[in-house]
């Protein structure tokens, strides 16, 4: 009887986790694999999100499918630093990577080699700037990944064709600023379009994390003054390695709470 129990039991959570699979959101079912070289990434994105790099071929199908020939998005790629877009079906929600380098960027080299205070004035700044571009933040932490430390930003925009929700993951590794985020016009970042970019995420590898080179003291003049923009979301940010003086009160409330928290996507 019991052995007849436990035998029960174990069927009914093999058909509960296949009854799981079978409504895992698309996005997880499987993906094109992506090299992004200047980046020292690989990254997976849904089948059924047509997405272009620099290295995409002209006649591809899926700069049609985003509705863009290869010269334009080319000019687009190069003005704003972008190296992958990818898009939803019914093109309300696009993924974008961007990547920026500088001598601020080369000086910070990894968010990971930051100490808690040179963390906490990257976040400030990282808070403060977007607030001054007419963004309403509703989440801003550090997230967990294998190979960087990523800080997740969530928030809303207003455009005149709506209401854009987007949720972002910017690091620093290997010298060179990273962000990876989607935007929605269709509504939060949650659901297929949700899912959709954890999967980007979760299958993000570095195929190189190189050491810091020794600092070339010959560029502090120029280093303290790196500036990252990020496309379409006027993200910028600069990084000081001495301390600074503290900042407004206003936002440090913004930030308070954020040492030692953490989530994984």
């Amino acid at each position: 009887m019991k052995r007849a129990k436990h035998i029960k039991r174990i069927t009914t959570l093999v058909t509960a986790l296949l009854l799981l699979a079978a409504f895992t959101p698309a996005a997880l079912a499987g993906g094109t694999a992506i090299s992004l070289p200047d980046l020292k990434m690989t990254v997976e994105v849904p089948k059924d999100w047509p997405a272009v790099t620099r290295e995409t071929p002209a006649d591809d199908s899926a700069f049609g499918q985003i509705g863009i020939t290869k010269d334009d998005w080319m000019k687009y790629a190069k003005d704003s630093n972008t190296y992958l877009s990818a898009v939803s079906q019914d093109k309300q929600s696009e993924l974008v990577i961007v990547m920026e380098s500088g001598s601020s960027i080369t000086k910070a080299y990894d968010l990971n080699l930051l100490d808690e205070e040179q963390l906490i004035e990257f976040e400030q700044e990282m808070y403060s700037l977007r607030e001054r571009t007419g963004k309403t933040m509703t989440k801003f932490q550090r997230a967990h990944h294998d190979q960087a430390l990523f800080l997740q930003i969530e928030y809303t925009q207003q455009y005149n064709r709506g209401t854009a929700f987007a949720k972002e993951y910017v690091t620093i590794v290997n010298g060179q600023a990273i962000s990876i985020s989607m935007k929605s016009f269709a509504g939060e970042i949650k659901g297929d379009v949700g899912a959709a970019l954890r999967f980007v995420m979760d299958t993000l590898y570095f195929t190189e994390i190189t050491e810091k080179p020794k600092f070339d003291y010959s560029t502090m003049l120029y280093g303290m003054a790196g500036v990252l923009i990020f496309v379409g979301l006027a993200l910028a940010f600069r990084v000081r390695i001495r301390r600074k003086n503290k900042k407004d009160s206003g936002d440090d409330d913004h930030i308070s709470g954020l040492k030692n928290k953490y989530t994984r996507w």
